[in-house]
């Protein structure tokens, strides 16, 4: 079934109405328009419909072809620093165009809302009460601030630990990895070029 937009229907009545008020008046009125005359404007008519719905088009194709696409994307592994199992927090435009960041918001463990000043010493704080690392692990905490961009394709670390592997397992390393992610709470508002608003969350 063909589905319309209200675009697409608010031209078809303004072409239609258009092509009425020619033709009726040409009839009725006695404009005495010749027929030519009168198909020449009905054509005109159409042209205009026709010429406002491929801006219309256009302008929606364009909107497309820059539209971001953010996620979130987790890994863990036991390569990136030796003697330590590593957990890593990267966000990704994966979309058309760049993402232009509104509000990055970010929660550990609790309500409290950080930003760029806090969330790193309330990260590190998290990192050795669930992992025990007594200061031995590794962090990195970054943050998105308003009006940052994020290109197609960039990836950005908002979160990384590399914690001790203290003869754990790499998959009971990972299950305490797995556990520790369910602290992290976060959201992203972010727009296109256009102005259209987005947002993510994990």
């Amino acid at each position: 079934m063909l589905l319309l937009s209200k675009f697409d229907i608010s031209i078809t009545l303004l072409v239609l109405v258009l092509s009425s008020l020619i033709v009726g008046n040409s009839i009725n009125l006695g404009w005495g328009l010749p027929l030519g005359t009168t198909l020449t404007c009905f054509i005109a008519a159409l042209g205009f419909g026709v010429a406002v719905y491929q801006s219309y088009a256009t302008r929606k194709h364009n909107r497309l072809l820059v539209k971001p696409h953010l996620i979130f994307n987790s890994q863990f592994n036991s390569t990136t620093l030796d003697g330590h199992y590593t957990y890593t927090l990267k966000v990704k435009n994966v979309g058309l165009g760049p993402s232009i960041i509104d509000r990055y918001l970010i929660t550990l463990g609790d309500t409290i809302e950080l930003d760029g000043h806090t969330v790193f010493e309330r990260f590190v704080t998290l990192v050795n009460e669930h992992f025990h690392s007594k200061g031995l692990a590794h962090c990195v905490a970054g943050f998105l601030h308003d009006e940052h961009a994020l290109e197609k394709g960039e990836e950005k670390i908002l979160l990384e630990v590399s914690f001790p592997k203290n003869n754990i397992s790499f998959i009971k390393g990972r299950e305490k990895a797995k556990l520790f992610t369910n602290l992290i709470n976060t959201k992203i508002h972010y727009r296109c070029h256009y102005g259209q608003k987005l947002e993510t969350s994990k």
